[in-house]
C-alpha cells in the first residue's frame, strides 16, 4: 500500500482515487479469503458489552479498523486549521452518515448499533483523511456539498449490506465523478 501511494504522488493525470482503490481492493481480497479472519471481528465481538468510552479509546468492535477516536478529533481539528484541507467534505459526509445511522437505530430499537456503526471499520477515518482529497474531490461549494451528502447516504446504504467495505467504497465510486459533479454546478 505505502508503494502504490508513493507512485501515485507522480502520477499527474489521475482520474480515480488511488488511495481508495488500492484499500477497496485489499478489503475485498482480504474479504474473500479465509486466512484473514481480522475482518471478522466484528461478528466475533458483537457479543461483548462495550460502553461509549471503550469506542473513543479505539477498542470497538472494527478490530484492526478501529481507530482511537479522541486521536482523531484531535488531528481533524489541526487539519480544519489547514486551508488546503476540504473541511465541509469531512463534516458534511459523517454527519449526513450520523443522521442516517442514527435513524435506522431507532427504527431498529438499537442504540448499540449506532455506536458500533460510527466507530467500527475505520469509517470516521475514511471519512476524515481519505475523502476530502484534493485531487479526488470536488473543488466547488456546491460540488462538495452535492459530494458529501452522496457520500453519506452510499456509505449507509452499503453499510447494511457490507459494512466493512461501506466508506471506502462510497469514497471510491464518488471520487470517480468528481469533476463531473464540479462541471454540473458550475452552469
Amino acid at each position: 500500500t505505502f508503494i502504490v501511494l508513493f507512485l501515485s504522488k507522480f502520477i499527474r493525470k489521475c482520474y480515480i482515487n488511488v488511495v481508495s482503490l488500492v484499500f477497496l481492493i485489499i478489503l475485498v481480497i482480504m474479504n474473500i479469503s479465509s486466512s484473514f479472519t481480522f475482518l471478522n471481528v466484528y461478528e466475533k465481538t458483537a457479543h461483548l458489552h462495550l460502553e461509549p468510552i471503550d469506542y473513543f479509546l479505539g477498542m470497538g468492535s472494527g478490530g484492526i479498523f478501529a481507530t482511537c477516536t479522541i486521536l482523531l478529533i484531535l488531528s481533524f481539528i489541526i487539519l480544519c486549521l489547514k486551508n488546503y484541507y476540504k473541511k465541509e467534505i469531512a463534516i458534511i459526509s459523517i454527519s449526513t452518515y450520523i443522521l442516517c445511522i442514527f435513524i435506522y437505530g431507532l427504527v431498529a430499537s438499537d442504540l448499540k448499533l449506532i455506536l458500533e456503526s460510527i466507530f467500527s471499520n475505520g469509517l470516521l477515518f475514511n471519512l476524515i483523511y481519505i475523502a476530502p482529497l484534493s485531487m479526488f474531490s470536488p473543488c466547488t461549494y456546491k460540488g462538495k456539498i452535492i459530494y458529501s451528502v452522496l457520500i453519506g447516504i452510499i456509505t449507509f446504504l452499503l453499510y447494511l449490506v457490507k459494512p466493512e467495505l461501506a466508506s471506502i467504497g462510497a469514497i471510491f465510486v464518488l471520487s470517480l465523478s468528481s469533476n463531473i459533479l464540479d462541471k454540473l454546478v458550475e452552469r
